[in-house]
């Protein structure tokens, strides 16, 4: 009796001890991931304070690998939606693009629908700087559908509404959607935290791109005052950038006293030489300069900054500065210049704002117009010459476009016959790639062979496994998967077909679709975009036309003709 009741004390005993550990364990566990998270809010909290120097891009990549390392999606999110915005500000396009695609990726996946939709945001910011404007906008349009419910999801669509509009260079359009969103940040009393700096900044820009001067100061003290609130590395930074918008302020409103005092404070060598920003001031001391009548320094400076823009591929400021240019031209008198670079620029822009380019174009080239007909009419003392010109020239219109109907309707039966005979070699290429295939034994490309060149190993991959048809294929994915890093591959590509990398994928995404359109006839032309790869129809048809000269409706029409000739 007694041996069973020291069985059951004993028993009783390392039951309470099991459960103390088991107790302890998960504590400890809790507290340890409690650390991790406190970890990754710290290191949150100073990527997002500082988005412009090498040192805050080395906390935002120790947040993604410390939260990628503990499995977290919404800490890897945001490290990746901070890198997209670092690299986005930083002008290194392939970058930006990389890691705003990703932040989509993990902010998805940790199911939060707001900083999913900052990450698109990013991500159509890349698209209208450095992309395609057509396609940014529909994305935006998209994003009002799939977020329209969210008060705060609203007032960033605005904010995103109004970028799109400055990127199409009417910036009235943009205040009013600013002005929609700081109704919904009064309506719904939205404590915007750090971000109100950045957005007052904004919109004290586009209030001076849309001549409200006075405004836009007000909108300067707003930022500025937020500024001193929300205290952090990028302080420096945005203070340069509200600087460099009331400096424009000044000049426009002939308050050259308060704009000297900024002229004076950032125009010393060492700020012009070593300052990333450097770019945007002496984009505005164009107006100081024009304001001042002081042409030849005004010409020096945009001409400095039109370089530095096109290097920099930044598309909004460029054209910006192409205008200013146009300015002084015509300040200068020198019309003839002013109107030859207003044309080239309307050749540059998108269609989406091509309508007010043209009724600008039309008022620049009538003032020119005017010019040249009265120095004609100070040259001729007939009034008689001078219709004859203007019949001459009608007359020489008239023939030139004769001339040109002609040369397009002979083009059109040559490029006609040129089709039928380049369809007939892609269909011998086509038997001969198929020949060789059969008699090329299969092996796994991946492995080591000393005898086969990076090219040849990209070209083989790729094509045994169809991974350019992967809309989401990029440099930094395919060299991870070739084991080889994205320099030498783009390198590779390059010196043997003188392609980008993406012009080579597109390349033969295009020829995949060339083919379904040839040997898979009933697949639908509308299909074919989708299945080649493509992710724009509008893209893929430009592309298609580009290399085949036809569009892909005309290539498949000429593949049936041939089938019923045959």
């Amino acid at each position: 009796m007694k041996k069973n009741v020291y069985i059951l004390y004993s028993f009783n005993i390392l039951l309470l001890i099991s459960s103390f550990i088991i107790i302890s364990c998960k504590k400890n566990n809790r507290n340890s991931a409690s650390d991790n998270i406190e970890k990754l809010e710290a290191l949150r909290k100073l990527s997002s304070s500082d988005f412009f120097s090498p040192a805050g891009l080395k906390q935002m990549q120790l947040l993604r690998d410390l939260a990628k390392e503990q499995n977290n999606d919404l800490y890897t999110g945001y490290a990746y939606h901070y890198l997209s915005t670092y690299y986005l500000n930083d002008n290194d396009q392939d970058s930006a693009l990389y890691n705003g695609l990703e932040a989509i990726k993990y902010f998805s996946k940790a199911k939060e629908p707001d900083l999913l939709l900052e990450a698109k945001i990013e991500v159509i910011r890349w698209e209208a700087n450095f992309g395609n404007t057509q396609i940014a906008v529909e994305e935006v349009n998209n994003l009002f559908k799939e977020f329209h419910n969210s008060n705060l999801s609203d007032f960033q669509i605005h904010r995103l509404q109004a970028y799109i509009y400055i990127i199409l260079d009417n910036p009235y359009k943009a205040m009013e959607n600013f002005n929609k969103m700081l109704e919904l940040k009064a309506k719904h009393n939205m404590d915007l935290g750090v971000s109100s700096k950045f957005i007052f900044h904004k919109v004290a820009e586009t209030a001076m791109n849309a001549g409200e001067y006075n405004l836009s100061l007000r909108y300067c003290d707003s930022a500025k005052y937020y500024l001193k609130k929300y205290p952090d590395n990028n302080n420096a930074t945005l203070t340069t950038l509200v600087d460099i918008i009331r400096l424009s302020d000044y000049v426009n409103l002939d308050q050259m006293d308060k704009a000297d005092e900024i002229i004076e404070k950032y125009s010393t060598p060492a700020f012009i030489s070593h300052d990333k920003f450097a770019r945007y001031i002496r984009f505005v001391f164009t107006d100081y300069y024009l304001k001042r009548k002081e042409y030849d320094e005004a010409l020096n400076a945009i001409n400095v900054s039109i370089e530095e823009f096109k290097e920099t591929k930044y598309r909004f400021y460029y054209k910006q500065a192409l205008m200013k240019k146009i300015a002084i031209l015509e300040a200068m008198k020198e019309n003839k210049s002013a109107y030859e670079l207003r044309n080239a620029i309307d050749s540059y822009k998108d269609s989406l704002y091509r309508e007010n380019s043209i009724q600008e174009l039309n008022n620049l080239y009538n003032n020119y117009e005017v010019e040249k007909n009265h120095q004609l009419k100070k040259e001729s003392n007939h009034q008689l010459k001078n219709n004859l010109f203007i019949i001459v020239l009608m007359l020489t219109v008239v023939v030139l476009l004769i001339n040109v109907g002609i040369i397009f309707t002979i083009n059109y039966i040559k490029i006609r016959r040129k089709n039928s005979q380049i369809l007939s070699q892609y269909n011998e290429i086509d038997e001969y790639r198929k020949k060789v295939l059969e008699q090329t034994p299969s092996k796994n490309i991946l492995e080591e062979d000393p005898t086969t060149s990076l090219f040849e190993k990209i070209e083989s991959y790729l094509y045994s496994t169809q991974k350019f048809l992967d809309p989401t294929l990029s440099r930094e994915i395919l060299s991870s998967e070739l084991e080889t890093n994205r320099e030498y591959l783009t390198k590779a590509i390059k010196n043997n077909v003188q392609k980008s990398f993406m012009e080579y994928i597109y390349d033969l995404r295009l020829e995949h679709a060339r083919h379904l359109l040839s040997y898979n006839t009933n697949i639908p032309v509308q299909k074919i975009y989708e299945l080649s790869g493509f992710t724009n129809k509008s893209t893929f048809y430009r592309l298609f036309k580009q290399k085949y000269t036809l569009t892909p409706q005309d290539f498949r029409n000429h593949i049936l003709q041939k089938m019923t000739d045959k």
